[in-house]
């Protein structure tokens, strides 16, 4: 059972931007995700770090803007990145 378990996770690489590096004192890390499920980002962010709760934050994967990662996807960097403004 539990290969199976590790079969179903992968490392991926996280990167913290602005206030959120502040809050937790950090600007990157590795951590382990379940590609076996589809997955909320922000849900799996602040069950991690409930610091993150009342901040707002946008969240790329792969450099592309998304708060979910679709059941069998392989991401290889997730950033969480400050509110801005476009132009």
């Amino acid at each position: 059972m539990l290969s199976n378990n590790l079969k179903n996770t992968m490392e991926v690489k996280v990167k913290y931007f602005g206030v959120v590096a502040e809050k937790l004192n950090k600007e990157q890390e590795n951590i382990s995700i379940d590609v076996s499920t589809d997955i909320d980002l922000r849900k799996l962010f602040i069950s991690l770090y409930p610091i993150l709760e009342p901040i707002t934050f946008k969240i790329a994967v792969d450099h592309v803007l998304m708060n979910f990662i679709q059941k069998g996807s392989a991401p290889s960097e997730i950033a969480l990145l400050p509110p801005f403004a476009g132009g």
